[in-house]
């Protein structure tokens, strides 16, 4: 009995070893959540013009709650300086690189998301933006909405729980070196970004900030995530953090046809709000990667070809043809074992769509 019991803790030992090292190798991903650090720049895009409604119901309460800080010092600010370029995309990433009490977690003008303004001016947004959140009082705007945040959260638990998060690092060929997380953002209706944190000695955090578009058709006060709609935009946000990278590390390469191809569909690329060559790069690629990760766990092949078929009328033209590559890099992992040592036949291949694009 006694030796039966040993060989038992033994067996346990040995399993509970191997779990531990196979967990140490999955992604992590905490469940979805609303986070106030990303509701207060959408308060502050909101009040300084970039008016969202399709979520009505929450952002009427913005309106109401916020109307009498409309000309406060950071939003006039935000107006006449950080919006001055029109880059209003990056500057969401500013959200992950402040801590519970807005403060910054590096020096402001060391935020990637801010790469565009000066120093002084980076410094005085982080400080403007701080004390907006103490003189608008916004943590009484956020504990009134508690309850509301919680349902949220709730409600986009069967997304979370239907996305593979281990196919990036599976796809990609890397061990996951990140943690992941989602964002609910209530107030940015239809926008969804993909920034990351970088900080000295710490892991790097991957995040996928997802709007609210939808409500309940039987409770117009309540935001709806369905499936179809939030799953693809889901896959596309994180494929954003492997994708980017792969595009600035090869940029040399890839300029003289992102160039001839950017200056084809530079309208349409830019009402999208691609201004660059770079941008509609990573932009393709991402894409790509959420039709291939479709394919990869059989979505229906009426909802991939719509997939195909929307990226082709917006402009990415060549969407199959780089699908198709992907398709061969992941035929041949023994010869490409990462995607970035496929990245040779990307530059080769855009080199040949750059021409007949002409």
């Amino acid at each position: 009995m006694k030796k039966l019991f040993l060989l038992s803790v033994i067996v346990l030992l040995i399993a509970s070893g191997v779990t531990a090292v196979y967990s140490q190798k999955q992604p992590i991903m905490d469940k979805p959540k609303v986070d106030k650090r990303v509701e207060l720049l959408s308060i502050v895009f909101r009040l300084a013009g970039f008016e969202v409604n399709d979520y009505q119901s929450y952002t009427n309460k913005i309106d109401e709650y916020f109307s009498p800080y409309k000309n406060h010092e950071l939003i006039r600010f935000t107006k006449e300086v950080v919006f001055e370029k029109g880059i209003i995309f990056d500057l969401m990433g500013v959200s992950v690189y402040l801590d519970e009490n807005i403060n910054p977690l590096v020096e402001p003008d060391k935020i990637p998301y801010l790469y565009w303004l000066k120093k002084e001016d980076a410094d005085k947004f982080v400080e403007l933006l701080k004390k907006f959140y103490q003189d608008a009082k916004c943590e009484i705007f956020f504990n009134d909405n508690e309850n509301l945040y919680a349902e949220a959260n709730k409600r986009f638990l069967p997304i979370y729980e239907a996305f593979d998060l281990n196919w990036y690092s599976s796809f990609y060929g890397k061990e996951p070196e990140e943690d992941f997380s989602i964002i609910i953002a209530l107030g940015l209706g239809g926008a969804n970004y993909g920034p990351s944190l970088n900080l000295p000695n710490q892991k790097r955090k991957v995040y996928a900030i997802m709007g609210a578009w939808q409500v309940d058709s039987l409770d117009i006060k309540m935001p709806v995530f369905t499936k179809e709609k939030y799953l693809p935009t889901l896959i596309h946000e994180f494929n954003h953090s492997f994708c980017n990278d792969l595009i600035i590390k090869n940029e040399d390469a890839f300029k003289n046809s992102g160039e001839k191809i950017f200056e084809k569909v530079k309208t349409e690329m830019s009402a999208q709000g691609y201004g660059n060559w770079r941008t509609m790069y990573m932009e393709a690629l991402v894409r790509a990667a959420v039709i291939k990760y479709m394919k990869d766990h059989n979505f229906d092949e009426s909802a991939i070809g719509a997939e195909i078929k929307d990226q082709i009328n917006r402009k990415f033209l060549w969407i199959r043809e780089l699908v198709a590559e992907l398709d061969n890099y992941s035929k041949n992992r023994n010869q490409y074992p990462t995607l970035e040592s496929y990245m040779p036949n990307l530059i080769e291949a855009y080199k040949v769509w750059a021409e007949k694009i002409q």
